[in-house]
């Protein structure tokens, strides 16, 4: 799927750079569209694939980073490029990049799926009351579960290590019993988990707030009293790239280290609820777009501007990172289901605010709109105590009612 991803990219970007006209233009963002939507989602089920529970905060803050951070990064390079050579000039250079991704994807990125057996998740079956509560009773439960774990490994003998070789097979085969039809509607169905549906409305909601920004910075900053170039626009850029930096290194550097010193307060039990504590650190979303909104308004020193934006961004890396990672570690076999789902959501909405953003700040400035967005945020975030308090008795709930195991759909390739 990362080659295929990556292709569509690659025939995107072809396209792109040879367009004259918006229609060829839009064909060719659709494809690319299609393929970064694919490499999004996989990148963060990979983490699950790959990673022990104590290793994916890190890994899943690094990917956070390229997808916040990193891809602010993106205009203070484009906006010299258009300025100096013209815009096909981005594609032809993407071209070559795209392609040169292709090609390490090709070499070095092996097969990550795989069938596992079904008895080595037994363990993770626990036999709590009917309340599955986070009282003494349950955890003592758990603990004893754990314990009475048999150490001896289950199934077969580990198959053989591929060669280089080997491992340059486009197909490895099936990695799921289910028909088409099935896997297709799986996104959808994961909505009926609430604590999935959660993060994908809060993450993508947040990280759509500052997508937000992109749509009108060109209008705030480009008519007097600024009149910046469109070099300059970029260079404005840096903001949210340092401050969502700032945010993600903080993040890799405290989410593991926190989930293991709670893990030891609670008795040697890991509890998925352990990753969404540094969500507190996302109300400096809100207050970045509050100040984003009022120095806007103000027309304000461009620097703050700017400041204001990264502060944004370092408090979206705070939500969507821990978010992503208690997806993950709670419902690891609908992981893939939930970030596609998630990847649907934020498209829908950045589409949308294609349709109303630049008209609406014209309208109202820039202060109305991103005090709404502020409001909103910060109540998303609030949302994190709820889901802290009663996500292990959901958790326990969805174990016993898995609509999707009730309807024989089995997606991820560890069931």
């Amino acid at each position: 799927m990362f080659l295929l991803a990556s292709l569509l990219c690659l025939l995107g970007t072809i396209i792109c750079s040879a367009a004259e006209t918006y229609h060829t233009l839009l064909a060719g963002r659709i494809l690319e569209g299609a393929g970064f939507a694919a490499y999004e989602s996989l990148s963060f089920t990979t983490v699950g694939d790959l990673f022990y529970v104590h290793e994916r905060g890190l890994w899943t803050s690094v990917i956070s980073f390229t997808l916040t951070a990193v891809s602010n990064l993106s205009s203070v390079i484009a906006g010299p490029i258009t300025f100096e050579l013209g815009w096909h000039y981005l594609f032809y250079i993407l071209t070559a990049s795209v392609g040169f991704q292709l090609l390490l994807a090709f070499l070095f990125v092996p097969e990550t799926s795989y069938l596992r057996d079904p008895r080595f998740n037994q363990h993770l079956v626990v036999d709590a009351p009917s309340e599955a509560g986070t009282d003494n009773g349950s955890k003592e439960a758990d603990v004893s579960n754990i314990e009475n774990v048999d150490p001896e490994p289950v199934g077969a003998s580990p198959p053989a290590k591929k060669t280089f070789w080997q491992e340059l097979a486009v197909f490895t085969g099936s990695y799921s019993e289910e028909s088409l039809l099935p896997l297709i509607f799986a996104p959808v169905l994961c909505w009926s988990n609430i604590y999935a549906f959660w993060t994908i409305i809060v993450t993508g909601t947040v990280t759509s707030f500052y997508v937000a920004i992109s749509y009108i910075i060109a209008q705030l900053f480009s008519p007097p009293p600024y009149l910046l170039s469109t070099a300059e626009i970029g260079y404005m850029s840096l903001g949210p790239f340092v401050g969502g930096a700032v945010g993600t290194i903080l993040l890799a550097l405290w989410m593991d280290p926190i989930s293991i010193w709670m893990a030891k307060r609670n008795q040697g039990v890991y509890e998925p609820e352990f990753r969404l504590v540094l969500v507190i650190f996302g109300l400096l979303c809100p207050a970045g777009l509050f100040g984003f909104g009022a120095v806007a308004q103000a027309k304000g020193n461009v620097y703050l501007v700017a400041f204001m934006w990264g502060l944004a961004l370092a408090g979206i890396a705070f939500v969507v990172g821990p978010c992503s990672a208690y997806a993950i570690d709670a419902f690891r076999g609908m992981s893939n289901e939930i970030f596609v789902s998630n990847v649907m959501f934020k498209n829908f909405l950045f589409y949308g605010y294609s349709y109303f953003m630049n008209s609406w700040v014209a309208d109202a400035g820039a202060a109305g709109p991103f005090y709404i967005f502020g409001g909103i945020s910060a109540g998303l975030v609030a949302t994190t105590i709820i889901a802290y308090m009663f996500g292990k008795r959901y958790r326990g709930y969805w174990n016993r009612n898995n609509l999707m195991e009730k309807m024989n759909i089995r997606t991820h390739p560890e069931w």
